[in-house]
């Protein structure tokens, strides 16, 4: 008994003799963003929050994580502050679409005073029959993203994007925008 209770102090001492568990980065405008998330269909669309893209690539958070963030009804919107890196899962509510989308500075200083993020966005749907996604990115500007594949936009603040599915009817906007610095917040 005596020695058992040994073994728990010297457990204890060891455990508040550690480091500290790494503070979260804090938020502002050199790690974060808005992102503003609208259901632009006639469906709802769950939005989950997946963690980090490039902890989860280095194998340093769980593959499978996500949280549900929010259903949206048709024509409802979310704004969230992210961090960079952060990724989220849009769901349709028949669960025909799906797409992951992630946030991320853009570091390449010949543009980043222009267009200071990067949007990525993933086609998730690896199912048959294909379903590929038609991303509008301008006024006329549109391209297809293929289930599997990713297409990555540099972008400035409240440039709307809309994801269409393959018959070329919207289903969800996403925009990015810059968050206030700490002494606004």
């Amino acid at each position: 008994m005596h020695s058992a209770r040994a073994c728990l102090l010297a457990t204890i001492v060891l455990a508040s003799s550690a480091q500290p568990l790494r503070a979260p980065l804090e938020r502002t405008p050199d790690t974060a963003c808005t992102i503003r998330i609208a259901a632009a269909g006639t469906e709802t669309m769950a939005i989950y929050f997946v963690g980090n893209q490039t902890l989860a690539m280095d194998g340093k958070q769980e593959p499978g994580y996500e949280k549900l963030v929010q259903v949206l009804q048709p024509g409802e919107a979310m704004e969230h502050t992210t961090m960079f890196h952060h990724s989220f899962v849009a769901r349709s509510g028949s669960h025909q679409f799906r797409a992951k989308i992630s946030a991320w500075a853009n570091s390449a200083e010949q543009d980043s005073k222009t267009w200071p993020y990067k949007l990525m966005f993933r086609n998730i749907m690896s199912e048959s029959p294909h379903k590929p996604i038609e991303l509008k990115h301008s006024t006329n500007g549109y391209l297809w993203i293929e289930p599997e594949q990713e297409v990555w936009h540099k972008t400035d603040v409240r440039h709307e994007f809309v994801l269409r599915d393959k018959n070329k009817r919207p289903k969800l906007s996403v925009m990015l925008g810059h968050l206030a610095p700490p002494d606004e917040l």
